[in-house]
């Protein structure tokens, strides 16, 4: 699996805005999962690859990546930003989650996701512009655990 991980200010902004969530979202009995860790699953472009575990293939295709977008948090079956990643060729949308749940959602999804409008910090001025990322191989163990396997600095121009 193609993953895109945060440079490290940009994940301290993403984390600051997981704390905020937990702090002042008002999920009732809900218990919230945080997302850890913090990447951007782009099974997309493991279909480009020959080889899904070389390095040499993946950076090819992450010179082909013109801009990286980060939007405002959305709340259904999880809490998750959508993203945009722009190549030459494509634009292909993913997702980075924030959190899953422990347990069922108290209140309706329309009504946490105004709320969460209202808490979100004024200092993120979302959309976020992903320019210094690191591309990897993550490794499935299972459903639950992942591990990067290989991965190196990106930088747009």
């Amino acid at each position: 699996m193609t993953v895109l991980i945060f440079n490290p200010n940009q994940e301290k902004i993403i984390i600051d805005l997981q704390k905020t969530i937990i702090k002042k979202l008002d999920m009732g009995k809900t218990i919230l999962l945080r997302q850890y860790p913090l990447w951007i699953d782009v099974n997309e472009l493991d279909s480009k690859l020959t080889d899904k575990n070389s390095l040499i293939e993946l950076k090819k295709l992450t010179k082909e990546i013109k801009k990286i977008t980060v939007e405002a948090p959305v709340i259904d079956s999880q809490i998750w930003c959508p993203v945009k990643v722009e190549t030459a060729s494509s634009v292909i949308n993913t997702q980075l989650v924030l959190f899953r749940y422990y347990s069922p959602a108290q209140k309706k999804y329309s009504v946490l996701q105004n709320e969460l409008k209202k808490i979100l910090p004024e200092e993120i001025d979302f959309p976020l512009e992903v320019s210094i990322f690191k591309a990897g191989i993550a490794r499935s163990h299972s459903s639950e655990i992942s591990e990067l396997w290989d991965s190196f600095w990106c930088k747009l121009t």
